[in-house]
C-alpha cells in the first residue's frame, strides 16, 4: 500500500493596489490665498493707521499726487465700485468667504498662532508667549502712556517748523528710548511676570 504524499498548498495573495498619488493643490488656490492675505493685512493697517494714527492717505495725496486730490472725497464710492466689480466676475458665496475672511482676519491670526504654537510642542515656546502677554498687560498702563507721548512728540516733529519745538521733542524722545533700555535690563535680571502673578 503506498502512502500519500504530502502536497504543500500554494498560497497566492495579491499585492495592494498602489495608493493613487497625491494630487498637488493648483497655483491658483495659492495665489487666491496670497492675495486673501495680502488684502486682508492692508486692510486691517489702513484701518488702525487711519483710526489712530493720521490721514496718511491724504497727505501721501496731497504731497506727491495733488491732481489726485478728488479720490480723497470720493474713496466711499471708489470702495463700493472696487467691490461691485470684483463681485460681477465671482459667485455670491466666494465673495462672502472673501469678506468675512478679511473681516475676521484678527481672530483668524490668533487661532493660527495659537494652532502653530500646539503644532510646535514646545512647552517653552508656549510659556514664553504666556509670559510676553502676561507682561503686556501688566505694564499695559505704563506702555500706553509711552506709546501715546512718543507717538505725539513724533507728530509733533513732523508738523511743527519751530527749531526749539523739534529740539525739544528729540531730547524727550532720547530721554524716553533711554528710560525704556533701563527698564528692560532692569526686568531681565527679575522674574518672569507670569511666574510673579503666582507668587
Amino acid at each position: 500500500m503506498e502512502t500519500p504524499v504530502p502536497t504543500t498548498a500554494v498560497i497566492t495573495t495579491t499585492p495592494p493596489a498602489p495608493a493613487p498619488p497625491a494630487t498637488p493643490k493648483p497655483k491658483s488656490g495659492k495665489l487666491h490665498f496670497w492675495i486673501r492675505e495680502i488684502i486682508s493685512v492692508f486692510f486691517w493697517v489702513y484701518l488702525i493707521a487711519k483710526l489712530f494714527v493720521f490721514d496718511f492717505d491724504v497727505f501721501l495725496i496731497q504731497r506727491f499726487a495733488p491732481q489726485w486730490q478728488w479720490l480723497i472725497y470720493g474713496k466711499f464710492f471708489v470702495f463700493i465700485g472696487t467691490i461691485a466689480l470684483v463681485w460681477l466676475f465671482t459667485k455670491n458665496s466666494q465673495i462672502a468667504r472673501w469678506l468675512l475672511y478679511i473681516t475676521f482676519y484678527p481672530l483668524i491670526l490668533c487661532c493660527r498662532i495659537i494652532y502653530l504654537l500646539l503644532k510646535k510642542r514646545s512647552w517653552l515656546l508656549i510659556i514664553g508667549v504666556v509670559n510676553f502677554i502676561v507682561s503686556l498687560f501688566r505694564f499695559a498702563k505704563y506702555r500706553f502712556i509711552v506709546f501715546a507721548l512718543s507717538t505725539i512728540a513724533f507728530a509733533l516733529i513732523f508738523f511743527s517748523n519751530n527749531y526749539v519745538v523739534i529740539d525739544t521733542l528729540i531730547v524727550s524722545l532720547l530721554f524716553f528710548l533711554t528710560m525704556a533700555f533701563i527698564r528692560h535690563f532692569y526686568y531681565a535680571f527679575r522674574p518672569s511676570a507670569l511666574y510673579q502673578t503666582h507668587t
